[in-house]
């Protein structure tokens, strides 16, 4: 019989505590004692598990983390395509406020009988401005058209959608100059 003790004198600095289990189980298949106590001494090899003697990842492994990497990433690029296409759809939809919003300042003041325009910008927003006097009561003292209804809105075409934003407000007229 393999005399452990001797064994693991001679070996023992040269190994890491480590892989201490794993050389004493390879010394007890080689001394063809088995697994159990070896001869010559008190030790006892415990089961050692064969992931602990692999190194590495196997193919298996590295396919499965691919296709989970490869599943995040797919779904991280359509969440930021969203992203992008609903900041470019708020980026025109502000713009269109803000036109609308100067036409509708633009138009403060406007003729008695009211007012149709219409225009279009180099970006492709289509406007119009529509008054017309608001219609009084009998008992009210106003002269007609004083007072207008205005509308303005400004559409645009965004891909196969066709979007639209409309402000109205209440502008005072104004008598033509003589």
């Amino acid at each position: 019989m393999v005399d452990l003790g001797n064994f693991v004198r001679n070996l023992g600095p040269k190994l890491k505590p480590v892989n201490w289990g794993i050389y004493l189980l390879q010394f007890c298949y080689t001394a063809r004692v088995g697994l159990g106590v070896c001869s010559g001494s008190n030790w006892v090899v415990l089961s050692s598990s064969r992931r602990s003697l692999s190194r590495g990842f196997s193919l298996l492994e590295m396919v499965v983390a691919v296709a989970i990497l490869g599943i995040s990433l797919g779904a991280l690029y359509q969440s930021v395509a969203g992203s992008t296409r609903i900041v470019r759809i708020d980026e025109k939809y502000a713009y269109a406020v803000e036109l609308a919003r100067s036409l509708l300042a633009n138009n403060a003041l406007v003729p008695l009988e009211g007012l149709n325009d219409s225009g279009e910008t180099e970006g492709g927003f289509a406007w119009t401005v529509r008054a017309v006097p608001v219609a009084l009561r009998e008992n009210v003292v106003l002269k007609e058209g004083l007072l207008q209804d205005i509308t303005v809105s400004v559409g645009w075409s965004d891909g196969v959608k066709s979007r639209r934003v409309t402000l109205a407000s209440v502008v005072a007229g104004k008598e033509p100059l003589l």
